[in-house]
């Protein structure tokens, strides 16, 4: 199986990264919260995806890596969410697909480092 080439992987992670802001916006929408504490829940989760836009949109390595290490937190909250409500609550199980889509896609992306061959090390 071939890789994807480098710019339908970029905007296959940008429209993944949309689809997680959207699912983890439905999430916290669906919570019986009043209006500050919606507004301060979407505030406090989605600012960490809202930064990485940038950095996305440049093609930015480093961002990529950074937000590869945040999406962990995103996927075990939704996984946490969905085993919690029994797999019920369909904002959950978005919000746990997403995530784990676009980490799936961040790795996918990442190039290897090159390494050194055995003879040529210098000593």
């Amino acid at each position: 199986m071939s890789a994807l080439p480098a710019r339908r992987m970029r905007l296959a992670i940008l429209v993944s990264h949309g689809a997680l802001l959207c699912a983890l916006s439905a999430r916290i929408l669906a919570l019986p919260l009043s209006t500050t504490a919606t507004a301060l829940a979407l505030l406090v989760t989605a600012s960490p995806l809202l930064l990485a836009l940038k950095g996305l949109l440049a093609g930015s390595a480093h961002t990529a890596q950074w937000l590869s290490i945040a999406l962990v937190f995103y996927v075990g909250g939704g996984l946490v969410e969905t085993v919690a409500s029994g797999a019920q609550a369909r904002s959950a199980v978005l919000l746990f697909l997403a995530a784990l889509f676009e980490l799936a896609l961040l790795l996918m992306s990442f190039k290897r480092a090159p390494t050194k061959s055995a003879g040529s090390a210098e000593s």
